[in-house]
């Protein structure tokens, strides 16, 4: 049994590849960073004695799915699981991205997702069993201003996987979603995020916690998988609330004053 793991190098991607390399899964692990890659295979075929294969890639190129593809069908793999995890936002005003930079984001959030799916699910509909991870975020329930882009793809993702899991649950197949909520990893240093209010700080959850919930709840078959209670309340909230409300709740904890 074999598990990609797009954004394997940190965070939640990285406490996933522990945890399923403690229940005897071989792995498959893609990130950009070689260095990082290198000593997380090592470790873990050392401590689980179970198969790593590295695929050295950035996500956010149009020809990284087809790579990936390509190196798991030369090595004569079968992926059992597919986690979609790679991901980071911009925390900025829509006006001061370019577009070549919101474009590389959007392709490795959206295009590359579905495209990666798309070339996987082939061998888990022949199989006739799979399961689908895709992480999304809290940030997909409602419109974000200065993650304007992320969100919005973030929402798509949610969208996209529970859409998915209609159509292939015949084929055995299950999709989960992963929307998690502040999460003490890389994301906020690699977005620049720029504010950090008492509720951000005091609900702000440990990686490991959330992946060991993800997994958790994944293989229980669970659709959307939102870790914690302030988050979970949080979601459930957005029913009730119109879209341009909701809008102005979420600047008010994650915007930030231009200068």
């Amino acid at each position: 049994m074999t598990a990609l793991i797009t954004g394997a190098s940190s965070g939640i991607g990285k406490d996933i590849a522990y945890i399923l390399a403690n229940k005897k899964y071989n792995l498959v692990l893609v990130a950009r960073s070689g260095n990082k890659l290198n000593e997380i295979k090592h470790d873990l075929e050392n401590q689980f004695n179970i198969n790593v294969l590295i695929v050295i890639v950035d996500l956010s190129l149009p020809d990284a799915p087809q790579i990936i593809f390509d190196a798991i069908k030369n090595n004569n793999i079968s992926v059992n699981i597919l986690i979609n995890n790679a991901g980071y936002g911009i925390n900025e005003y829509f006006k001061n991205i370019t577009f070549d930079r919101e474009n590389s984001m959007l392709n490795l959030l959206i295009n590359n997702q579905v495209h990666l799916t798309k070339l996987l699910l082939i061998g888990m509909i022949k199989n006739n069993s799979g399961y689908i991870l895709n992480v999304s975020s809290t940030g997909a329930f409602q419109p974000t201003p200065t993650y304007t882009s992320y969100a919005a793809a973030k929402a798509f993702t949610l969208s996209f996987s529970l859409a998915l899991g209609v159509e292939v649950k015949k084929y055995n197949i299950h999709v989960s979603v992963l929307c998690p909520g502040f999460t003490k990893t890389g994301f906020q240093e690699a977005s620049q995020h720029k504010k950090f209010n008492p509720i951000s700080k005091i609900t702000m959850m440990d990686s490991k916690k959330v992946a060991e919930i993800a997994i958790q709840k994944m293989f229980k078959k669970r659709s959307v998988i939102i870790p914690g209670a302030f988050n979970k309340f949080g979601a459930f909230i957005t029913r009730f609330l119109p879209n341009k409300k909701l809008a102005k709740m979420a600047f008010g904890v994650v915007g930030f004053n231009e200068n």
